[in-house]
């Protein structure tokens, strides 16, 4: 089974940080992002994408965790180099309401390669990671992914519930005081600096609410 704190014959963990391109480390943070995209099917990132996604690595803090195959690859295999399995973590704050947060835990970026099941991997990173969060003191791990019951057996399950309603903005629909302040679109070019002040309200208002990722900033501004 992979571990963090041991290495079998067969494959070796290594934990590290993301980096930028003047750390000695670059590619080794880079091959374990090209891992992560091949293990959801994404399409080849370029260059300067991995670049932009290593950077918000950077900014939220994440630990990478890799597993690598300790034998030479056969001929036309992939490079040694990309980790067979991938596995990220970052901390955050959840609202738990009555203007308490708690440290949380964020799993991410969970892929093992098809032709590695089925041989631990995913439980050993899996439960080694959750102790490595009980003995920081953390609370509470969460996912990141949407799909709550992917990782049952691990403890994880639905948080939040999601419904849909329709409401009728007809006559009666009227409100009942005078509105205050008033609904603009905002440039694009301020939302990377103005969306996480914004969210940074919601968030100390809605019990439930957790820390966004650096990534959601530029998701909502397109830059």
């Amino acid at each position: 089974m992979a571990d963090p704190k041991e290495t079998n014959e067969k494959y070796n963990v290594k934990r590290f940080r993301s980096v930028g391109k003047e750390n000695p480390d670059y590619g080794q943070a880079r091959d374990w992002l090209r891992a992560v995209g091949f293990g959801f099917h994404d399409e080849q990132r370029s260059d300067e994408l991995i670049d932009k996604i290593l950077a918000m690595y950077q900014a939220d803090n994440r630990e990478l965790t890799g597993v690598y195959v300790n034998e030479e690859p056969p001929l036309h295999a992939l490079n040694p180099g990309f980790p067979v399995a991938t596995f990220g973590t970052l901390e955050n704050k959840l609202n738990v309401g009555f203007g308490e947060e708690l440290r949380t835990r964020q799993i991410t970026a969970v892929t093992v390669r098809g032709t590695h099941r089925r041989h631990g991997i995913l439980r050993g990173m899996m439960t080694a990671d959750l102790a490595d969060a009980k003995d920081g003191g953390f609370a509470m791990a969460a996912l990141t992914a949407s799909e709550a019951s992917i990782y049952g057996r691990f403890g994880f399950g639905v948080a939040t519930f999601e419904r849909s309603i329709k409401v009728d903005t007809g006559p009666k629909f009227r409100i009942r005081h005078e509105p205050v302040g008033r609904v603009e679109i905002a440039d694009p070019r301020v939302l990377l600096d103005l969306a996480p002040e914004v969210f940074e309200q919601v968030h100390h208002r809605t019990p439930g609410s957790i820390v966004r990722q650096d990534s959601y900033r530029h998701h909502v501004s397109g830059r």
